[in-house]
Order: structure tokens, then C-alpha cells, then sequence
């Protein structure tokens, strides 16, 4: 059995011009989402697009913005990624890390080891990395096309959810995602189109969301707190668009951190704490909200 290893911390590209296959401008990716757990299953989505390209390093990439649509009527825009193919290998930009890594690898065969990078700063070192076994390689029909489709299963605290198909990337969500998320997985895929192909993966419609259907003015308080398990900072996205104060508790009780913010998304750096438990509070009027998040480094 023949490994293959694709870590790369520095890259140096050949030159050579290879044409570019996967996320072409206008492609489209909608996933489906539940806010982790705070919204019914599926009733939110994402919509990643590949809006145009850009030179990082010197590498030409793919810009693809990332907006959430959730059950509570917001639209929420999160960072974009960056990403890029030479021959049979897809690579993103890792801000983290500030390097290339690769993100899909199709010269493969059944019986093939592939060694990827974390996306994001393991809690244990030894998570740097995380292995994947390929169990098959089948075709994807598409319309006239003829797409490879990677079958494999997770050595690893990561997993592609099963498999990854040629030009569509993870049926599962967009990057690897962590086997132990609480409390459970946003995604999967429901549609992929560009100015080719279009494929529906899903009986809901591409941009089907549910909403509450509640009026501002009687809504119940509630937010969401997101990544989870987080690294070093975390989202809190309320419902309700006022004032808050946040306070974040150990297990013990004691306040680690507090704040206040206008109304809306806040970002929390908590590269401070230590890996554990821990209680986020939120207080907006007389409605106050407890939720739990787990840091892991």
C-alpha cells in the first residue's frame, strides 16, 4: 500500500499553467444548517460562492464568499475562503496557519493512505495531521458528465463525512469536519451548480430556509454560539437585534470574562482559557440566556 503524504507548510508551485476545474466563478455550494442544534434540522443553509480571482503569494486562487441564512432571519457573512487546483490536487488558503494545504487529492487508488492537515489548531499535537483510507474510486454522473467520485473512511478526529466527488468537493459540508462536534454537524450538501453542471443532492430546494415566523417584538431571546468546540475565539450571534452583556463562566462559577456589545454578531477571543468546559451567559433586558461550549487547544 502506497502512502501519500501532502503536508505542506511551504509551497513552491511549477509554474506550468494547468487549467482550472474546480470553483469556477459563479460556482455555487448551498449546505444545509441547523445553527448547532439551536434551529431545527436543516431549516437554515449556507451559500458558498466563487466570486473571482486572486493572487495570494503569488498563487492565483479561487475567492469564494460564505453567507449564512438562519432560521432566525438573519444573513450572516463570514470570512472567505481561498482555494486552488493543479492537476488532480484542490488546495485552500489555511489563515491559521498562513499555508497552503491540500483539501481534495483525486490521483488515488483503492487501498491509498492520504495524510491531511488540520483545519484548524488541534487540542492534542498529534492531531496535527489525520489520515484517511481510500476504500473505492466510482464514477459520479452529472448530466453528460463523468465526474470521480472518492470513497474513504477517517483515520482521525476528521472525517469528509464518506467520500468527495471531482469538481463539487465533501457531499458533507466544505471543509473536513471534526468527528466529536457538539452537538451535532451543520451540512450536508444540497446543491452544486456553475455554468456547467448542476446537481441537486437533496429534496429541499437550494435556498430553502425555515423561519421562526415570530415578530421582533415577542420573539423569545435566544442566540447561538459558534465554532463549538472552539480554539482560540468564539461567535455569539443573537436573535434579537439590542443591547447585551455576555459573561463566561468555568464550571466552578467563576466569571472569566465579560462585556458588552451594542446589538448583533461579537467575536470573543478566548485564547486564554484552557481546554475545558465552559458556561456562556448572556443578558439582554430581562431575558437571559446560559449556554455550554468546550474549548479544546
Amino acid at each position: 500500500m502506497k502512502q501519500l503524504f501532502f503536508l505542506l507548510l511551504v509551497i513552491t508551485f511549477n509554474k506550468v499553467c494547468y487549467s482550472q476545474k474546480f470553483a469556477p466563478v459563479g460556482a455555487k455550494w448551498h449546505y444545509s444548517a441547523s445553527g448547532n442544534g439551536t434551529a431545527p434540522t436543516r431549516s437554515e443553509y449556507y451559500l458558498y460562492e466563487s466570486q473571482m480571482d486572486t493572487t495570494i503569494w503569488g498563487q492565483t486562487m479561487q475567492k469564494i464568499s460564505i453567507t449564512y441564512y438562519t432560521y432566525h432571519r438573519n444573513t450572516i457573512y463570514l470570512p472567505p475562503m481561498y482555494v486552488f487546483q493543479i492537476k488532480d490536487t484542490v488546495y485552500y488558503y489555511n489563515d491559521i496557519y498562513n499555508s497552503f494545504f491540500p483539501l481534495y487529492i483525486f490521483n488515488v487508488a483503492k487501498g491509498d493512505t492520504l495524510t491531511f492537515h488540520a483545519p484548524v489548531i488541534p487540542s492534542d499535537p498529534k492531531n496535527i495531521t489525520w489520515k484517511v483510507v481510500v476504500d473505492s474510486t466510482t464514477s459520479f454522473i452529472v448530466g453528460s458528465d463523468t465526474l470521480q467520485k472518492v470513497w474513504n473512511r477517517s483515520l482521525g478526529p476528521w472525517t469528509y463525512g464518506g467520500s468527495y466527488i471531482e469538481l463539487i468537493g465533501s457531499p458533507n459540508l466544505f471543509l473536513p469536519q471534526y468527528i466529536y462536534a457538539i452537538p451535532e454537524h451543520d451540512g450536508p450538501l444540497r446543491c452544486y451548480t456553475d455554468n456547467k453542471i448542476s446537481y441537486n443532492f437533496s429534496s429541499l430546494p437550494c435556498e430553502y430556509r425555515e423561519t421562526d415566523g415570530i415578530e421582533e417584538s415577542i420573539k423569545p431571546y435566544s442566540f447561538m454560539v459558534y465554532p463549538n468546540p472552539a480554539t482560540n475565539e468564539i461567535n455569539i450571534q443573537p436573535n434579537l437585534n439590542m443591547p447585551y452583556t455576555y459573561q463566561i463562566f468555568n464550571t466552578a462559577g467563576q466569571i472569566l470574562m465579560k462585556g458588552t456589545s451594542a446589538s448583533g454578531l461579537s467575536t470573543l477571543f478566548i485564547n486564554f482559557l484552557s481546554e475545558g468546559i465552559y458556561n456562556i451567559e448572556i443578558s439582554a433586558g430581562d431575558k437571559i440566556q446560559r449556554k455550554r461550549f468546550i474549548v479544546k487547544k
